[in-house]
């Protein structure tokens, strides 16, 4: 850990102003990291379940998955505390089996479990492209579910 820490403090050390990026850096990475994402619509829910049968996630599933949350990393973009997660487990999980399986039977996962924050960690000293930054995700940890 120290090593790659190292490495990221020694990188910054190196850029000089005219490697600096541009300020629609965020912007462009965020095209380049979302480039396989669909916006199209969804495909018909009617045909998807006369084609087959989704599965189905059990309370005791939901429930058993949050209790397993690891309290000591960090919140996703939610905001919300592992820590909180599994505490309330046995209160939450009806409710969260009930947007799973809905999200199973219409084949669409929802938006808000689609979200990320991602850190562009770069995988070389010398940057050309979008393509030499590692994209380093912190996912919203408690929809691991799915």
């Amino acid at each position: 850990m120290w090593t790659g820490l190292k490495t990221l403090k020694d990188y910054k050390k190196k850029i000089s102003s005219a490697e600096v990026m541009s300020a629609s850096l965020p912007d462009e990475l965020n095209t380049f990291y979302a480039r396989f994402e669909s916006t199209s619509p969804a495909v018909e829910v009617q045909k998807a379940q006369e084609d087959h049968c989704p599965p189905v996630i059990s309370r005791a599933d939901v429930c058993r998955t949050l209790k397993r949350i690891n309290t000591r990393k960090a919140p996703g973009p939610d905001g919300i505390p592992g820590r909180a997660l599994k505490v309330c487990a046995d209160q939450l999980a009806d409710i969260f089996a009930d947007i799973f399986n809905m999200s199973l039977l219409q084949s669409v996962v929802p938006t808000c479990f689609k979200e990320t924050i991602i850190v562009p960690v770069p995988k070389k000293t010398k940057i050309l492209c979008l393509n030499d930054y590692l994209p380093s995700s912190t996912h919203l940890h408690h929809h691991e579910v799915l």
